[in-house]
């Protein structure tokens, strides 16, 4: 009875080994990249693979499902009815995913295919599909934590800023800095990854052509700038054709503005 208490407490433990793992290389902060991921998912196998070689004669159903304890804890996140898909492809997700299918599917990596399978898998989660997800992670939890602080110190957004002290960079990748000849200027905050600003787009700019006081600015927002993906954005919204549209490449403006997070609309007059 000690020994069975004892074999399924091992493997509990590996669990919860799994589950730091984790957090410490793809979950731990937004600043967690590409390449912690990719080492974390490998680790993650690997050791799925170990803990089967090592553990062949004991590994039963039961205790393969104690394996998946402590990682699903992890998946609480993926219920967000409003950004689901990007939710779906996380990190954790995809850990979940290897473990399952090495436990039970593909069970030897010692068969070049599988072990190809496998590295092919999380390559391409890694560096295609994982950026994405922290920039998600990035421009929403980084938003609401902001909303939650401000709530708790009364410290509002600082809306005192001279626009004209901050540069931008327009579409043709030129630095400039913003200065409208007329009353008011609007700034909307958008990324790839924010449905509310794309939802913005299609229902303000029909209003925002009928006011001719207003200069509005599309500002483009990124955890980690990079011109090429900023242009990619930009072509792919057609409701920003023949807009102003600029990035804060430095970040400088949104920092200051505390404009993080979901779609954001300031006046200046």
């Amino acid at each position: 009875m000690k020994t069975e208490i004892f074999s399924y407490s091992k493997f509990l433990l590996y669990s919860f080994g799994i589950a730091i793992l984790w957090r410490i290389t793809f979950l731990w902060s937004v600043k967690n990249t590409d390449v912690n991921c990719f080492v974390g998912l490998m680790i993650t196998l690997i050791s799925t693979y170990w803990i089967q070689v090592e553990s062949k004669k004991e590994l039963t159903t039961s205790k393969k499902i104690i394996l998946f304890i402590f990682p699903s804890i992890f998946l609480y996140t993926l219920y967000d009815k409003e950004f689901f898909e990007y939710n779906f492809f996380g990190a954790h997700f995809i850990g979940i995913l290897v473990m399952f299918l090495n436990l039970f599917l593909l069970k030897d990596l010692k068969k070049y295919g599988i072990s190809i399978f496998f590295f092919l898998l999380i390559y391409f989660y890694s560096f295609v599909k994982y950026p994405g997800w922290q920039a998600y992670r990035y421009e929403n939890w980084r938003g609401e934590a902001i909303v939650l602080s401000s709530a708790k110190t009364n410290d509002s957004v600082d809306i005192n800023l001279n626009i004209n002290e901050y540069s931008f960079i327009n579409t043709k990748l030129d630095t400039v800095k913003i200065s409208s000849p007329k009353k008011y200027t609007l700034f909307i905050t958008w990324s790839e990854y924010c449905k509310y600003c794309k939802s913005a787009f299609k229902n303000m700019n029909p209003i925002l052509d009928t006011i001719d006081k207003i200069d509005t600015y599309y500002i483009y927002s990124s955890p980690q700038f990079n011109s090429d993906k900023f242009l990619e954005s930009y072509k792919k919204e057609k409701e920003l054709n023949d807009r102003n549209v600029l990035a804060d490449y430095e970040s400088k403006f949104i920092k200051k503005s505390r404009f993080w997070g979901r779609s954001n609309l300031c006046c200046f007059g």
